[in-house]
C-alpha cells in the first residue's frame, strides 16, 4: 500500500452525508493522481428525486486489478453503523452487495459518525448476511479508524485480497 503524503484539502470533518461523499470523493481524485486508481461514481438516487432507478453503491473503484463497490453512509446521531443498521441501509443495498460478492467482487459499507468524528467499513456480504438472518452486525467484524482516510486506505490494501476474513460473511 502506499504512502501517502497528500491529505484531502477539506479544512473541517464532514458534517453532512454530502460532505462525507465529497470527502470520500476527494480521497479517490487523490489516489486517481498518485495510485494509478480509478473511480466511478454512480448517480444517487435520493439526489435525483427517485426519478432514476436505484444504483449497486455511491462509487465502484478499481486498484491494483480489483474491484471495489464502496457505499457510504453517515450519520449526526449514532456513533457505529450498529446502531442504526435497519434505518440507514437499505434492503436493495445489502441485495447489492451479496449479488456483487457472490460474482467474485468486494463490497464495502464506509461509515462516519459525526458524533465521535470516526470512521468504520463492514464487509458487503456480512451485511447482507446479518439482513437476512436478522441478526445485529458484530462490532468485531468492523475496520474501525479515527479517519476516514486511514479506513479508506486499509479497505483499499485488502480488496487486493478477497480471501481476506473481512470479506467473508
Amino acid at each position: 500500500m502506499r504512502t501517502r503524503r497528500e491529505e484531502p484539502t477539506m479544512k473541517k470533518l464532514p458534517e453532512t452525508w454530502q460532505e462525507t461523499e465529497a470527502y470520500v470523493r476527494e480521497y479517490l481524485e487523490l489516489g486517481k493522481r498518485t495510485d494509478n486508481m480509478l473511480y466511478h461514481r454512480f448517480y444517487d438516487t435520493r439526489s435525483a428525486g427517485n426519478i432514476i432507478p436505484g444504483q449497486p453503491a455511491d462509487f465502484m473503484i478499481g486498484f491494483q486489478n480489483r474491484m471495489l463497490f464502496l457505499e457510504v453512509k453517515f450519520s449526526e446521531k449514532h456513533e457505529s453503523l450498529r446502531s442504526c443498521f435497519s434505518g440507514h441501509v437499505k434492503d436493495t443495498q445489502t441485495a447489492s452487495a451479496y449479488l456483487w460478492d457472490r460474482a467474485g467482487f468486494c463490497y464495502a459499507f464506509l461509515f462516519y459518525s459525526s458524533v465521535t468524528g470516526t470512521a468504520e467499513a463492514w464487509s458487503g456480504a456480512y451485511c447482507a448476511k446479518c439482513r437476512v438472518e436478522g441478526t445485529p452486525l458484530s462490532k468485531h467484524r468492523a475496520i474501525q479508524g479515527m479517519s476516514i482516510m486511514a479506513v479508506m486506505d486499509l479497505v483499499l490494501s485488502l480488496t487486493s485480497n478477497p480471501r481476506h476474513s473481512f470479506w467473508r460473511s
